[in-house]
């Protein structure tokens, strides 16, 4: 979704709109991937109903900043927590926080 809104989609609904267009092999729907944008709210900024990426958005997006230090939410699927593993562009995998 940061990655949307990095290539100039500045409507959350717009954003909402891609998600379940492109990343339909998560399941989820429109209501969901709208409190997912709200939990994301520290990356971007919002003015006159538009958005676009706030100055740790772009470092999140950038790699120089870990987005979890930011987030505050810590969601569980299947008894793992999400803050143990980070995507690793590297090995192209996920991997635990400690390996990266």
């Amino acid at each position: 979704m940061v990655e949307f809104i990095d290539e100039g989609i500045d409507e959350k609904r717009k954003v909402v709109r891609k998600m379940l267009r492109q990343e339909n092999y998560y399941g989820f729907g429109d209501l969901q991937y709208f409190k997912i944008l709200e939990k994301l709210a520290p990356l971007y900024k919002e003015k006159d109903g538009r958005i676009s990426l706030n100055e740790d958005g772009k470092k999140v997006i950038s790699g120089e900043m870990d987005f979890m230090k930011l987030i505050t939410f810590f969601p569980k699927y299947g008894g793992v927590s999400v803050q143990d593993y980070r995507w690793s562009r590297k090995e192209r995998r996920l991997a635990l926080v400690n390996r990266l």
